[in-house]
Order: C-alpha cells, then sequence, then structure tokens
C-alpha cells in the first residue's frame, strides 16, 4: 500500500510538473506539455483508475495552487478527468465471459467511440463558453491576428498570402483540428504507457490489437446527424455541427485502418504493407482520410475483415498443384501398375 500511494503522488506530480513548463514557458515545454498525460496512464493502467483520478486530483490542485485556479481546472479538463474517463473503460471487463471461460474486456471499439466523444465534448464546451460573442467570430479574429503576425515575420517569402484567405481554409474546422490534436495526445500516451507496461510484465489488460477493432452502429446515426445539421443550419448551431463531423468521422479513420491491418495481416510481408501504407498515408494525408472513413463504414455494416478472412481461408484450403507433386503421382500410378502386373 505505501508503494502505491508513492506511485500516485509521483504520477500525479509529474503530470502536472510537464504542464507546468508550458505555463512558466520554459524552451522546448510544449513536447513536455504532450507527455503530461504519460504518467497517469502508467500508473491507471498498472494500479487501475481509482488511483490515476487521485493523481490527476492532486495534479490538479499542485497546478491550481502554483499558478492560478483557471490552470488548474484546465489541467482537468484536458488531461486528467479524460484520462480517468478512458482509464475507467479500458479497464472494465467480465470474468467468464468467453467461450473459453476467460475475461472479455471492453471492446477497443467502443473505447474508440468514448475517445472521440471527449473530443466532442470538448467542442461542446468551448462554444457554449463563448456562446455571447460568437465561437466562429472569435476564432476568426484570433487566427487573423496570429496569422497577420506570422506572415509579417515571412514578408521576404515569394508568395505573399492574405491573411484572410489563409483564416477561411482554417477556421472552419479550427475546433476540430484542436480537440483532434487533444485526443492523438491521449490514445499516443495511452500506447506508450501500456507498451512501457507490457515491456516490464505490470500492465491489467492485454493490448488490444487494431485489427480486431468493431465499432458501435450507434457512430453511424450521429455522423448523419451532423452531416444533416451542419447542411442546413447556419450562425453558431451549423458551426458547431460543422466541427463535429470532423469529430464523428474520427472513429471511421480508426475503422478503415482497422481494415488495413487485417488485408495486411493476411500477407507474407504485412511488415513492409504497413510501413508502405503510412509512408503513403502521410504524404496524401486529407485524401486518404476520406477512404479510409469510407472503407471504416463500409466494414462496419458489410463485415470486410470478415469477408478478408474467409477469403484467405478459402485460398488457403484450396489444392496446388506443382511440379514435385505431378512427378508424385506419375510415380504412384507407375508404382500401381507394376503392382497390377
Amino acid at each position: 500500500m505505501p508503494k502505491n500511494i508513492i506511485a500516485t503522488l509521483a504520477a500525479g506530480l509529474l503530470s502536472a510538473a510537464l504542464l507546468l513548463a508550458v505555463i512558466i514557458g520554459q524552451p522546448g515545454a510544449l513536447i513536455f506539455a504532450y507527455l503530461a498525460p504519460l504518467p497517469i496512464y502508467c500508473l491507471g493502467l498498472a494500479l487501475g483508475y481509482r488511483l490515476a483520478a487521485v493523481a490527476v486530483l492532486g495534479g490538479g490542485l499542485a497546478i491550481a495552487a502554483l499558478t492560478t485556479p483557471l490552470a488548474g481546472i484546465g489541467f482537468l479538463a484536458v488531461i486528467g478527468v479524460p484520462a480517468v474517463i478512458l482509464l475507467q473503460r479500458a479497464l472494465l471487463a467480465r470474468p467468464g465471459a468467453t467461450a473459453a471461460g476467460g475475461v472479455e474486456w471492453y471492446p477497443a471499439g467502443h473505447l474508440t467511440a468514448w475517445w472521440a466523444g471527449i473530443a466532442a465534448v470538448w467542442i461542446i464546451a468551448a462554444v457554449i463558453i463563448t456562446a455571447g460573442d460568437g465561437i466562429e467570430t472569435v476564432i476568426r479574429e484570433f487566427l487573423f491576428n496570429f496569422i497577420e503576425t506570422a506572415l509579417q515575420t515571412l514578408q521576404t517569402a515569394p508568395i505573399q498570402l492574405s491573411p484572410a484567405e489563409v483564416v477561411d481554409v482554417i477556421a472552419p474546422s479550427f475546433l476540430a483540428m484542436i480537440a483532434i490534436s487533444g485526443a492523438l495526445m491521449h490514445a499516443i500516451n495511452c500506447m506508450l504507457a501500456q507498451g512501457l507496461l507490457v515491456r516490464f510484465g505490470q500492465n491489467l489488460r492485454p493490448s488490444p490489437a487494431l485489427s480486431e477493432v468493431v465499432l458501435p452502429r450507434l457512430l453511424a446515426p450521429l455522423l448523419a446527424a451532423t452531416i444533416i445539421v451542419a447542411w442546413l443550419l447556419d450562425g453558431t448551431i451549423g458551426y458547431l455541427a460543422q466541427n463535429l463531423v470532423v469529430i464523428a468521422a474520427l472513429p471511421y479513420i480508426v475503422g478503415g485502418l482497422s481494415v488495413v491491418h487485417s488485408a495486411a495481416a493476411q500477407t507474407s510481408s504485412r511488415i513492409a504493407w504497413l510501413i508502405g501504407f503510412y509512408l503513403l498515408f502521410s504524404m496524401a494525408l486529407n485524401y486518404l482520410s476520406v477512404v479510409l472513413i469510407l472503407v471504416g463504414l463500409a466494414d462496419q455494416w458489410f463485415d470486410l475483415k470478415e469477408r478478408l478472412a474467409r477469403l484467405r481461408g478459402q485460398r488457403s484450403r484450396t489444392p496446388r498443384t506443382t511440379a514435385g507433386d505431378k512427378e508424385n503421382r506419375d510415380n504412384d500410378v507407375a508404382n500401381d501398375d507394376d503392382q497390377n502386373r
């Protein structure tokens, strides 16, 4: 028990210290802030989400005491509470629920839905907080001032861009981009923590395979609803829906990647195929994201991974005739003829 208490205090204070590096303006501190959830995930995935919740509370109080209460609330809202929610879901299990009597862990597809749901809550909260001024107006003013200052420092560039043109490109999905950045922060730190714990044999649950992700069917109607609202309405509600469309589509990118990993597993050079795909994905992110969303939707309704597995099984059961097989059969026939004689 004393070891657990020490680990809890250490995780909360370390997480707070990583975020404080940004608040006090240390060079390169953004990297530290991005790793702030890592101690929380390491603690929770090894010792349970309850101790992680205590560590989060301690970290929030430490930041509030050393800086401002608002900074402590920000730590809880962006780092602490989302991590505890995801840990609580990830560690849900039903003993004896499988056919072999083993433990059935909370499905990775449902965990993906919660992960995207947290990003959606961030967006909704931002809209509510700025409801009086209009969230899109606030964002456009902020982006215009920021981009105008940035372009002035690049005035020797061969192409001069208008700040208003850049704002028109970025502003419509700015909240979604920020929320996705935060969601990726949690996903990366959770995977890092699980990898470290598996390496040292301290993980509570086994690592789920990306190729086995199955998304809940409820996500499709939610995606359709956000698309319809974004298309029909303007103003704050329309802008909110426009950003929520991106978040609602996010789980389907994961679903599409699940199909890619499942297809790669059917080949003899899985690693090479995956490396090639992710290199292509990094170079054509926008286009392949749309493709992955469509593939994820198709997998949800037509079970593409199961079809790939059946196709692989049929191929493996199909007899193949080789030169050696033919020679063996000819020898068998010749031997039978000699015996008949």
